[in-house]
């Protein structure tokens, strides 16, 4: 927008993400392929992590060497590549923190992946815009893209992971190549899990009421008479802190109740909490609403977030976790964009009371198959049912 590239253009960018959607399509690879030379020396996880992130940070600097004014179809592809290279670094550490990481401990992994989620968003929104705004974009896009460093030494010092997982064996035909890497983990998970439809379907649902109505908040706001500065310093700054502090009280629940009870009242929550938009709705421009809304609201995503993290840890077996993991982590993107894409809609026939109403209703199902699934024991083993 600074160098005048218009909105609808602007708008466009947004499909550079689907990778995020569909990683779990090349994941069989990541959880089956060795780099040479590389593999042999750090292990199969550690290796795809440090070229992937060396990737990550070649492909940010460049983006200061181009133009949008002038170079806007180079930016779009670059940014595709980042998206794709983002999506498969997604991929091979959740399946190291899974495997890295005893059963007991996934609470607390999950709560810290979280952690670092938001930080990274602080990082590269409000410190790029500063960067930006004081500096150039060029300086933003290099000291940006050198936080990459962290994860590049944190990988070169930390330990593979214990486990065992299939090698891909030489001289097979496509087809037999294909069974083993990509259909195996998908039949592994089914024959694991008997129910395995009702899991999926928890885990497309668990997250559907909050995504739902994201991508209408801040039309929302705006539409409430709030400012950017005042939706900014609500949503973003206290917001984030809500985030965070929910990420930390989700691992203690989870480490304090068990698997399946902070599940269940994270979703009633989730499903309670969004319902106070409505009264922002109401009672219209009240910073003291909108901040209620934003703190119940982020305090339980937080939560939410840290609770589905360690229970798709759970679901995961060792041999294919890169590959099951990112299945369900799509599952739950994919069922959120394709709800929401509803929600302007709904908003712009039937008001925001309406759209808020559906966003709760949307939250019911989950807890239909929570239930469903509670006497399996092997996934809330050491739970107090």
């Amino acid at each position: 927008a600074d160098y005048g590239v218009k909105k609808s253009e602007i708008g466009a960018m947004a499909f550079v993400m689907v990778p995020y959607t569909f990683n779990f399509i090349w994941a069989p690879l990541i959880d089956t392929l060795n780099i040479p030379y590389l593999s042999g020396r750090m292990g199969r996880r550690r290796s795809w992590m440090i070229v992937i992130q060396v990737l990550l940070l070649l492909s940010l600097m460049s983006f200061a060497y181009l133009d949008p004014s002038n170079d806007l179809f180079m930016i779009a592809a670059l940014a595709t590549l980042v998206a794709f290279l983002s999506a498969s670094q997604d991929v091979v550490i959740d399946a190291f923190r899974t495997e890295y990481l005893p059963k007991e401990r996934y609470g607390e992994g999950a709560a810290m992946a979280v952690f670092g989620y938001r930080i990274g968003l602080l990082i590269a929104g409000a410190g790029a815009l500063y960067l930006a705004e004081y500096i150039d974009w060029n300086i933003a896009y290099l000291v940006v893209a050198s936080f990459m460093l962290i994860g590049v030494i944190t990988t070169l010092f930390v330990s593979e992971p214990d486990v065992s997982r299939p090698e891909i064996a030489q001289n097979r035909d496509a087809k037999t190549w294909f069974a083993d890497t990509v259909l195996q983990p998908f039949k592994a998970f089914m024959n694991t899990h008997q129910k395995w439809l009702t899991l999926l379907l928890f885990v497309a649902f668990y997250k559907m009421s909050d995504g739902f109505f994201g991508r209408m908040a801040n039309p929302f706001f705006l539409d409430s008479g709030f400012t950017k500065i005042e939706i900014a310093n609500v949503t973003k700054v206290f917001g984030l802190g809500m985030t965070l502090l929910g990420t930390f009280i989700g691992g203690v629940l989870l480490s304090k109740l068990g698997m399946y009870r902070t599940l269940f009242i994270f979703a009633i929550l989730q499903l309670v909490t969004n319902l106070t938009y409505i009264m922002v709705d109401i009672v219209g421009h009240q910073i003291w609403a909108l901040t209620f809304a934003i703190a119940c609201d982020n305090l339980v995503g937080g939560m939410l977030a840290t609770a589905a993290i360690a229970f798709m840890m759970r679901l995961c077996q060792s041999e294919y976790t890169a590959t099951q993991y990112a299945l369900l982590t799509s599952l739950i993107g994919l069922g959120s964009i394709m709800m929401a894409s509803s929600a302007g809609l709904v908003a712009e026939h039937y008001g925001w009371i309406t759209m808020f109403g559906m966003s709760g209703v949307l939250g019911l199902p989950c807890i239909y198959f929570l239930v469903k699934l509670r006497n399996e024991q092997y996934l809330f083993e050491n739970d107090k049912l």
